[in-house]
């Protein structure tokens, strides 16, 4: 029964309420800023390659890149469905 009473009181505890609510505030702003502060490095390094050449592609390669997609749709497009029936 005194535990029960105890409880009650720790429940309705205003500063005890207060105290864990800036707590777990406290621990999830910890967290988002770690997640932010990865995400800043990435995105770094990220730029850093790119300005220093060591992610950049030539020209020619992206060209290439966007002919191979290219025709991949086209075969695509032209297989015959399975519900298709042959002709000759």
């Amino acid at each position: 029964m005194e535990d029960e009473l105890n409880l009650v009181r720790l429940k309705n505890n205003v500063f005890l309420c207060l105290q864990l609510n800036a707590c777990a505030l406290k621990s999830r702003l910890r967290e988002h800023l770690c997640q932010r502060k990865f995400e800043l490095e990435k995105l770094e390094r990220s730029y850093h390659r790119t300005i220093n050449g060591e992610d950049v592609l030539p020209a020619w390669a992206y060209v290439i890149d966007s002919v191979t997609q290219i025709k991949s749709c086209i075969v695509m497009q032209n297989l015959p469905s399975k519900n298709a029936s042959l002709q000759y």
